[in-house]
């Protein structure tokens, strides 16, 4: 049997204890327009590895109206992660009914009683766009996002799942556990981002502290590259309308981003977005819907705006369902341009609709999803991969 988790508190942070820059602090915000978007957007972070991204993501969105809530049975990790709702879980027994180190794929810990799912709604109340952030490998956080994703879902928001993979050297047990959670969340969630951390390792040299900071930015452009369009002033804003179109129940979805200057800045930046390392794997050309972000400065040049879509259709089918958004950012060089392209319907499968089919996803999820190597892509430098801790601190459960 799993652990059954109840809800210990629900704190909600002052505003006077948020750290200088966040959206309260108006004086920061670098366009002159007084713009804001009437949607709601909240992202959750689960367990202690969300909770720290969450701190990130924090100090890097006060030009947005984004309610962070994190959810952990750890104090400290939910103290660290500066969000303004702080849900903290306890085990309902005095004693762990299952082995810290087990991974049985259908024994994830969940809530226990149905009050804790009806209190966790009330953060989640009023909500057009819910973002729930999970560590695959964590299992306890993993059974709790799948409830925070279904209580999400059924209040009519828009839910859009990030899962953060295991390093292939962190253990048969975690990547077993983020097998299936792929599967359970992919059902779960309106669309889903899969982040493989160990696509990223050439990129960062396997220099831990920069494969972090790079995570962290993966994240923080999903989370901007959907909001941005919509409540930041620009030459073309789109509408919540548009992100549901492009990615309600889509299914597994992808990110590339980039920032380039110079003379052939607009085709530079496209290039290296479809080429970012996330995207390896990915065929671009089944892809069912794109979503752009681009960021430019105040005087760019009107005749770019069409080569931006222009060059970003040569790499997409025709008939993807594209939506560009192109928004002003005063830190950005006229010469220069930022793009984040959001894929959506990677998969080309349907989520699955009924308990029925349920079943038969997770009899096969093993067989769906092939297990790490054993061996780190760091390998690759001439030296054998050593055991890591997980790529993201997690605290033994208590």
């Amino acid at each position: 049997m799993p652990e059954q988790l109840v809800i210990d508190s629900i704190m909600l942070k002052p505003f006077s204890e948020l750290p200088t820059g966040t959206k309260t602090d108006t004086s920061k915000k670098w366009y002159d327009w007084d713009w804001e978007s009437s949607d709601v957007v909240r992202f959750v972070g689960v367990g202690s590895a969300a909770c720290d991204i969450v701190r990130y993501l924090s100090e890097h969105t006060h030009h947005v109206l984004v309610d962070f809530i994190a959810v952990d049975q750890d104090l400290e990790a939910l103290k660290r992660s500066e969000a303004m709702t702080q849900v903290l879980l306890k085990n309902a027994g005095s004693e762990p009914t299952v082995a810290a180190n087990a991974v049985a794929p259908y024994d994830l810990d969940r809530l226990s009683e149905s009050a804790d799912l009806d209190e966790i709604r009330q953060p989640l109340a009023g909500s057009d766009m819910v973002f729930v952030l999970v560590d695959l490998g964590e299992r306890s956080a993993l059974g709790v996002a799948l409830d925070l994703a279904q209580v999400a879902r059924a209040s009519g928001a828009l839910t859009i799942g990030i899962g953060l993979q295991p390093l292939s050297s962190e253990g048969q047990d975690r990547s077993l556990c983020a097998q299936y959670g792929l599967t359970e969340l992919e059902a779960k969630m309106g669309t889903l981002f899969a982040l493989d951390p160990n696509q990223l390792l050439p990129q960062t040299g396997c220099n831990r502290r920069e494969l972090h900071e790079e995570v962290n930015s993966v994240v923080l452009h999903i989370l901007l590259g959907f909001i941005e369009p919509c409540a930041v002033p620009g030459y073309i804003n789109l509408g919540f309308s548009d992100v549901l179109t492009v990615f309600k129940g889509r299914g597994l979805a992808a990110i590339g981003f980039a920032q380039a200057s110079g003379e052939n800045f607009v085709v530079d930046a496209v290039k290296q977005a479809v080429h970012y390392p996330l995207l390896e794997q990915v065929d671009l050309k089944k892809a069912s819907g794109l979503f752009v972000n681009a960021r430019v400065n105040r005087n760019f040049p009107i005749t770019n705006w069409e080569q931006i879509s222009r060059e970003i259709q040569e790499y997409f089918d025709e008939e993807a369902y594209c939506k560009y958004g192109i928004v002003f950012n005063d830190e950005i060089a006229e010469d220069q341009i930022a793009i984040t392209i959001l894929i959506a319907g990677i998969s080309g499968d349907e989520a699955p609709k009924n308990e029925n089919q349920m079943a038969a996803v997770r009899s096969n999820a093993s067989g769906r999803f092939g297990l790490h190597s054993k061996t780190s892509r760091c390998s690759t430098l001439g030296k054998p991969a050593q055991r890591l801790e997980p790529l993201f601190s997690t605290k033994a459960k208590r």
